[in-house]
């Protein structure tokens, strides 16, 4: 296990992350960070927690507890929520979820199903890390239940956290809507509504039991919910050069820039990995993240299908199963996991599945980026890799073959003009600084309703 890093180690390493050494603020705040998801969902609230215990804070981060090995070294307070994220998606539950693809509605049953039998649990489990807080931040992508109302309970402020824009918007469609196509700004609207409208379809009724059980407070309809959302101030950890701040979010809706991780200062690279790279030209990196996709046999081949015939290396990063673990040879180099900002401005690209932290990684990475969506948000941010230049078009989990991936491949290593956008797109990231801007919102927000 990995030494916790303490403040002055974290304050070292801040300048190789583009964050700037924190000066501690006179008004030190103990903060609960509640945070739900996968790796990717959890690793930004991780980033701002460290960043502000660097800042003199006392932070606390409540989430799954797989991921105590992830947060534990951080030196942070982990509050374990007693459910296994990996286990669910690697359940019949979670897999149809990865399978649901364009599919709304299996999309809808797929977390319902998956997150309907956890929900008291991750209700109660984040209440109990609610106590003796001065400042609950709520890193659970702006759903209307949860934060505002332990903050009520406690009468103690709440700030809301997202790093997926699912706030509602004229500007552009919902992110989990399985259609990508902008038809205007009465449209996106419509996909909002809709979304929020099946989300509390699932959850309304679980949610006002819980409401009522655990914090004696009356029912609440979705209106209501989301007017107390839509009041909260929101830090949203994503960069204004990827997402620009439609008109119709409030002023206390803020893009603060993405909220990067800094490895372990006592993590270095395995040697054959090292060597590996060193060996031949730049390999194209593969990983899926959290998609432990029942078919990685299949995406296995297709993977090392297409490098023979593009007479490329590749390095397969085999993570929760969306790839199999195989043999290494000198063309593939299998890893189950490597910090990206470590591997990824070493390959000629690299493709993953289009979630918000493996999309932040990648721009940041200064290469281009290949995403093949599974399900959710994933297309959205495939599309923005696109649109942004840094990227060929998205490919679907369920359309991709050999013929598919090695074109979009082709483009992604040749392309020139597509090199040097995702080369401009990474080094403006990599001078953001997201987590002192964070800092800042969090504490004069806090000030200001003090």
């Amino acid at each position: 296990m990995t030494q916790p890093i303490n403040r002055d180690a974290v304050c070292d390493i801040l300048p190789s992350c583009g964050w700037q050494n924190p000066s501690p603020t006179n008004h030190l705040m103990r903060i609960t960070i509640l945070a739900a998801g996968s790796r990717g969902d959890i690793q930004p609230y991780l980033a701002l927690g460290v960043g502000l215990q660097a800042a003199g804070h006392r932070v606390r981060l409540a989430a799954f507890r797989n991921f105590a090995p992830l947060i534990e070294p951080y030196g942070l307070e982990f509050w374990p929520v007693d459910a296994d994220f990996q286990a669910i998606m690697g359940g019949g539950d979670g897999q149809g979820m990865m399978s649901s693809s364009r599919n709304l509605l299996q999309l809808a049953r797929g977390i319902g199903r998956t997150v309907g039998p956890i929900l008291k649990q991750l209700g109660d489990d984040f209440w109990r890390a609610c106590q003796d807080t001065d400042l609950i931040f709520s890193g659970l992508n702006g759903v209307p239940f949860f934060g505002f109302e332990y903050a009520q309970k406690l009468d103690v402020p709440c700030i809301n956290g997202c790093v997926v824009p699912l706030l509602g918007t004229r500007a552009w469609p919902n992110p989990m809507w399985p259609l990508r196509a902008n038809l205007g700004s009465v449209y996106n609207r419509f996909t909002h509504a809709v979304i929020a409208r099946l989300g509390w379809q699932l959850f309304g009724r679980p949610i006002n039991a819980w409401r009522r059980e655990t914090l004696g407070l009356p029912p609440i309809s979705l209106a209501e919910s989301a007017a107390q959302i839509d009041h909260l101030p929101m830090a949203i950890g994503l960069s204004p050069h990827v997402i620009v701040k439609p008109p119709d979010w409030p002023a206390w809706y803020e893009l603060t820039g993405y909220w990067f991780l800094p490895r372990p200062i006592d993590w270095s690279p395995p040697a054959e990995l090292v060597h590996f790279i060193e060996a031949g030209d730049a390999p194209i990196c593969f990983s899926f993240g959290s998609m432990s996709d029942a078919n990685s046999d299949e995406i296995t081949h297709v993977v090392l299908a297409t490098l023979k015939r593009l007479n490329r290396r590749g390095v397969l990063v085999t993570a929760w199963g969306g790839l199999r673990s195989i043999e290494r040879t000198d063309q593939v180099y299998v890893i189950d996991g490597v910090p990206f900002d470590w591997l990824w401005p070493q390959c000629a690209a690299v493709v993953h599945h289009g979630g918000s932290g493996a999309t932040s990684a990648g721009l940041r990475a200064g290469v281009p980026s290949l995403v093949v969506a599974f399900m959710a948000d994933q297309l959205f941010w495939g599309g923005r890799v696109f649109e942004l230049g840094c990227g060929p078009k998205p490919i679907l989990r369920k359309q991709l073959t050999i013929e598919r991936l090695a074109a979009a491949l082709e483009r992604a290593v040749h392309d020139r003009v597509m090199a040097d956008r995702a080369a401009e797109i990474g080094r403006t990231l990599q001078s953001e600084d997201g987590i002192a801007q964070a800092i800042a919102f969090i504490e004069r927000t806090v000030a200001s309703h003090g």
